[in-house]
């Protein structure tokens, strides 16, 4: 529309290039208009006349220009209107004392993110995360210290990761980093919050009560300089509109300050952040990262449930997710562990409830239905495709909820409902000017929204037509929309009967709308709607799939990590090519061992392959996958008698930081590998004690066994660069 109003504009000026003064040229014209009628009018007759035979008798006068100058006028105040409307900030930067204003500016970033983290419901988790540079001709494992110094060379750098895995925690400590180093000024901006106003990313800033000293020129100035970095969490939570609006807002402050930096968070499915020169992708915590954060949180309690998650089946991959983590350590201290991303979400809202003082406020103030308050607000922030709402909008939420429950509820002012919610920390508030609510994550906001969706998921099996239409029009495709489902999954299909049966027709009308997100709420639900829906998924792949290709119906069945398509998928992952074999390990969203087969099968499988095709694949499954296929690679590597498999593997587990798995299969293997390493100068890398000292003598054996004294020198030097010491 934009380009539109552009070339009407255009067009105007062509015929009046001039037009501010418009009140002096409407006296002036009209004034001339009358006062020359007696000279003009004739030689206008005489013309027409020689134009037209016939026409009507017309008295000519001045009014005829007045009118003409007046429509002239609303042309220039509508051309005004819209060049205006469009006119970009001034981006002109304005000369001072850089060194000055980075000082104050700092102080300033420093004060408001000492704000943030004392917020409720903000990250507090003390690990630093690993991220993974998944650029094509780089490959490389880095924490938040790497990303600080990556930045100064990088302009823009997006971080994605699933929910929940630490995309807010990780920005804040790269910001705190580069404010400590006191060189670069890095400033947080919530996409939530921001999206709210009607800002540029310099107006929002200055609009931060941390920032009311300084003013939008020491902004210009720090971005001229290469001193600015903008850092915008949740890129995955703004709608279509206003992701347009920040990319035209990045896409201008790029144009007008070549070296300002951005670094944009967002989730994995949703990675359609414009202009990025690296993409890292956070990285699921280590076992060790998982013992540190249980041992400071429950000390030798805490690792002794960590163990028991460990060695539960489901629960291990959900453990190395920080939110869940956290999340599972503080409510199941008796060692009841739930299975699903589902059970520990709700444990969690449960226990926060069951605190004496919440729970009797919760009964005053909303009779207990706090729930579905809740849930309306979700919904209304999910189908608005946002994770904050103005105070307005949730007022209105929370005002059609309560008429539809009791008449006790209408009684209830809606702000006394809203200032009740964030007194308990059920909703967070920010905004200077206006009040905008979120919940503390959005995955609090997903689930709450779930129970909408479990609404719709019974009615399609009961058979209500209007919820078939809501489901398949407004959610099943909207990716908004995605975990709430997922959710609904999780919990319907492991709840009854009935409950399986319409998650089960849930997923045969999602495979008519969108395949791969079927596949995933196949993979989060329970064994039984697999068993009610297995025959028809079969007959559907058996048309989709091409057979010796990886296609969309291979990648379908590696997302649902169902043990009944091993063999569609054997052939392809087993193949001789690498080319095939390594682009059928990399189909699915993510690796799921499952979808080979019980652990026996998958031994028996691979243990028949040639040696290339064998380390190629299970260092793959080690090197790129989740918790899952860390193990399984592990148990494979241990079982394999090859040493190149199990130096592979090793070099896959100790690139992603799993040491633990890498000491584990150290304990199993022959002289021979620790010769491999040794040569390869793992001695410094190791973390293990006695595994890091054998090497270290391996490696002088190897030295001294040269008789060449350069490939002496050259051993020593290698040693010494990699050494923690002297590190290069």
């Amino acid at each position: 529309m934009n380009n539109f109003y552009k070339f009407v504009i255009e067009i105007v000026k062509i015929f009046k290039p001039k037009h501010k003064n418009w009140v002096v040229s409407t006296l002036l014209i009209s004034g001339l208009g009358m006062v020359s009628q007696p000279w003009w009018i004739p030689y206008l007759n005489i013309a027409l006349d020689k134009v037209i035979s016939s026409r009507p008798e017309i008295e000519y006068s001045g009014w005829f220009l007045i009118m003409l100058s007046i429509a002239i006028h609303f042309v220039n105040r509508i051309e005004d209107y819209f060049q205006n409307k469009l006119e970009l900030p001034d981006y002109t930067p304005i000369k001072g004392d850089i060194q000055s204003v980075t000082e104050r500016l700092i102080a300033s970033s420093k004060a408001d993110l000492l704000t943030f983290i004392g917020m409720p419901g903000s990250p507090q988790q003390p690990e630093y995360l690993n991220l993974r540079n998944i650029n094509k001709n780089k490959e490389q494992i880095l924490d938040v210290s790497d990303l600080a110094a990556e930045i100064k060379t990088t302009y823009s750098i997006a971080i994605i990761a699933p929910p929940g895995t630490g995309k807010t925690t990780t920005l804040l400590q790269l910001a705190g980093k580069v404010l400590k180093e006191g060189v670069s000024v890095a400033i947080y901006i919530p996409l939530s919050d921001w999206s709210t106003y009607s800002n540029t990313f310099f107006e929002y800033i200055l609009k931060i009560a941390s920032f009311a000293g300084d003013g939008e020129n020491d902004l210009r100035q720090l971005a001229n300089s290469g001193k600015l970095i903008l850092i915008l969490d949740g890129w995955n939570e703004l709608d279509t509109n206003t992701k347009k609006s920040a990319v035209v807002e990045i896409k201008c402050l790029r144009r007008n300050y070549a070296d300002i930096r951005f670094i944009i968070s967002t989730r994995k499915q949703a990675i359609d952040v414009p202009n990025i020169d690296l993409v890292m992708e956070i990285e699921p915590l280590t076992q060790d990262q998982q013992l540190s954060i249980a041992r400071k949180l429950l000390g030798p309690d805490g690792e002794e449930l960590l163990d028991q998650a460990w060695r539960k089946q489901g629960i291990s991959e959900i453990v190395a997710i920080p939110l869940y983590l956290t999340a599972l350590l503080k409510n199941n201290k008796d060692g009841n562990l739930p299975t699903t991303k589902e059970e520990v979400l709700h444990q969690l809202v449960t226990e926060h409830e069951k605190e004496p003082e919440r729970k009797e406020v919760l009964r005053e103030l909303f009779c207990e239905c706090h729930k579905e308050m809740l849930t309306a607000i979700a919904i209304e922030m999910t189908v608005a495709s946002k994770t904050t709402l103005s105070e307005s909008k949730t007022r209105s939420a929370v005002s059609r909820c309560g008429d539809l429950l009791s008449e006790e509820l209408r009684s209830i002012q809606p702000m006394k409902v809203i200032d009740g919610l964030v007194d308990l920390h059920m909703l967070v508030q920010s905004g200077s000017e206006k009040r905008n609510l979120s919940f503390q994550h959005q995955q609090f906001q997903e689930w709450y929204a779930s129970f909408k969706v479990e609404e719709l998921v019974r009615g399609v099996e009961e058979g209500d037509k209007s919820a078939l239409t809501e489901l398949s029009e407004n959610m099943l495709d909207v990716p908004f929309w995605e975990e709430a489902i997922l959710f609904t999954c999780e919990r319907l299909s492991r709840e009854s009967q009935q409950g399986i049966i319409a998650v089960a027709k849930t997923v045969i009308v999602t495979m008519a709308i969108e395949p791969m997100f079927s596949a995933e709420m196949i993979y989060r639900s329970s064994d039984a709607v697999w068993e009610q829906v297995k025959i028809q998924i079969r007959k559907f792949i058996e048309k989709w799939h091409s057979k010796g290709r990886v296609d969309r119906a291979f990648q379908f069945m590696m997302n649902t990590g169902r043990a009944d398509f091993a063999p569609y998928i054997w052939p392809l992952i087993s193949d001789d090519n690498d080319q095939i074999h390594l682009q059928a390990l990399r189909a699915g969203r993510q690796f799921r061992p499952s979808v080979l087969g019980s652990d026996s099968d998958i031994h028996k499988q691979i243990s028949v392959l040639p040696e290339p095709v064998r380390v190629n694949i299970i260092s793959t499954i080690a090197g790129e996958n989740g918790m899952d296929g860390i193990k399984l690679a592990t148990k494979l590597a241990r079982e394999d008698k090859s040493s190149k498999v199990k130096v592979a593997v090793i070099e896959s587990l100790q690139f992603r930081r799993a040491d633990r798995f890498v000491t584990e299969i150290l304990h199993s293997v022959s002289d021979d590998v620790w010769s491999i390493l040794a040569k390869k100068g793992y001695s410094n890398e190791i973390v293990d004690p006695e595994a890091s000292k054998r090497l270290q003598k391996e490696q002088q054996k190897l030295i001294e066994a040269k008789n060449n004294i350069h490939q002496k020198i050259n051993m020593v030097l290698y040693d010494c660069a990699n050494s923690p010491e002297i590190g290069v």
